[in-house]
C-alpha cells in the first residue's frame, strides 16, 4: 500500500507549521519516502514480468523454481496454459510455411525453378 505525504503537493507546508522546521524536513522526507517507494514498487513489478527462458530449448523456468531442477523448466505452451490461464491454438507463420511446405505452394520459387527445367 502506497501512502502519500498529508495535506500538500509537497507534503511540508502543514507539518511545518506545527513543528516548525523539524516539522518540515520530516514531512518533506516522509514525501521522498514515498517517491521512493512508489519506483520500487514499480521496478519490482517490472522484474516481476521477467521469464526465464532456455537459449537452446526455449523452454521457461517456472516462477521461484530451483534452476538446476529439471522438473522446473516446462515448455512455453504448457507455461501458458497452466501459470498464465491461456487457452492457444496453432497455426503456421508465413515464413515456417515456405521453410517447410515452399515446395507445395503454387506460387514458390521452387516451384518455378522446377517449372522452368521441364
Amino acid at each position: 500500500m502506497l501512502i502519500h505525504a498529508p495535506l500538500t503537493p509537497k507534503g511540508f507546508i502543514i507539518p511545518f507549521i506545527f513543528g516548525g522546521l523539524s516539522g518540515a524536513t520530516i514531512g518533506y522526507q516522509f514525501c521522498k519516502i514515498c517517491e521512493l517507494n512508489q519506483k520500487l514498487s514499480d521496478r519490482i513489478d517490472m522484474l516481476e514480468r521477467i521469464l526465464p527462458v532456455c537459449t537452446y530449448c526455449k523452454r521457461i523456468r517456472k516462477p521461484s523454481a530451483d534452476p538446476s531442477d529439471q522438473k522446473a523448466w516446462i515448455p512455453v505452451e504448457l507455461y501458458l496454459v497452466q501459470v498464465k490461464n491461456v487457452d492457444l491454438t496453432h497455426g503456421i507463420c508465413p515464413s515456417c510455411m515456405k521453410k517447410y511446405f515452399g515446395n507445395y505452394l503454387p506460387n514458390s520459387e521452387e516451384n518455378k525453378k522446377t517449372d522452368k527445367k521441364d
